[in-house]
């Protein structure tokens, strides 16, 4: 399990130092500016991804920044269920002068919805697409490179290695689809994504999609109180939390049996946040703002 820790711990090390130093493209949406992008309602219906932005009132927003959103479900003039075809696909991402030695990652954020009371499982569900055109069909012939379907409802970090595509120009499309929501929220159900970056990584390992999200912590980055949520199987009782810094040092200890820990003493910086019950252990960056 120690040997385990450890490596996750230094796949993390080496993303958190790339995405720092190493940017090819990157976009947070705080400029609440999407031109660049190609947006395309696939089914027609007038809703389509935008840019949202939600500042203090309540729901506050997931990210506490503008972020990319495409709606399955509104209350908004009473409309209800909406079963959407949207697709996002990014700027044209150079990747021709990165060396064949290296990994290319691309890293996001992704959210269920305005506020976490929707439920899960949500039936929402979203695919990732790479080409060297922004033609959906070179998108679609091109397969599927990640899907999620019923997702987190807290802030999660998701990384995929896209290194086959080193040497190329390529976009990449974010197409929110196949969705069966037909449960009625307090305000909507959709699609939320946030903090991209493409990004090189000297590791020869790079994360993978699914490693280690499964210890959601909201909101990340945190300001001060943040809410944690372990994976099924973990003991709520028995769990302890430890902040660590990035070279492994322990920077101090939790005990949250609320779900809740408070980080306010905590300077600003990039951490790992480990959780533990004495069976199983696992762990999710944590960005202190």
């Amino acid at each position: 399990m120690k040997k385990n820790l450890m490596l996750a711990l230094l796949l993390w090390l080496s993303i958190i130092t790339d995405i720092q130093s190493q940017t090819i493209w990157s976009d947070n949406f705080n400029d609440d500016n999407i031109d660049d992008w190609t947006l395309i309602d696939g089914d027609g219906d007038g809703f389509n991804f935008q840019t949202i932005q939600m500042l203090g009132g309540w729901p506050p927003s997931p990210i506490g920044t503008p972020f990319l959103s495409s709606t399955s479900y509104t209350q908004y003039n009473n409309i209800g269920n909406v079963f959407p075809d949207n697709w996002a696909i990014t700027p044209a991402i150079d990747l021709t002068s990165v060396g064949p030695d290296k990994n290319v990652s691309l890293q996001w954020a992704i959210v269920d919805s305005a506020t976490s009371w929707n439920p899960y499982p949500n039936n929402e569900n979203y695919a990732i697409y790479i080409a060297e055109t922004k033609d959906t069909n070179d998108f679609i012939s091109g397969g599927i490179k990640f899907t999620e379907h019923n997702l987190p409802i807290i802030y999660t970090v998701r990384v995929l290695d896209v290194s086959e595509f080193i040497g190329k120009t390529i976009y990449i499309a974010f197409r929110h689809y196949n969705v069966s929501d037909s449960v009625e929220v307090p305000f909507s159900s959709s699609l939320e994504l946030d903090d991209m970056s493409v990004f090189i990584s000297i590791s020869s390992s790079v994360q993978p999609a699914n490693f280690n999200t499964d210890l959601m912590i909201y909101p990340n980055p945190a300001d001060g109180l943040i809410e944690v949520a372990t994976p099924s199987g973990f003991n709520a009782h028995l769990t302890t939390y430890e902040l660590l810094g990035i070279t492994g040092n322990i920077i101090a200890t939790f005990n949250s049996n609320n779900g809740k820990i408070n980080l306010s003493n905590i300077p600003s910086g990039v951490y790992i946040l480990k959780a533990t019950d004495g069976q199983h252990t696992t762990v999710q960056k944590l960005v202190r703002k």
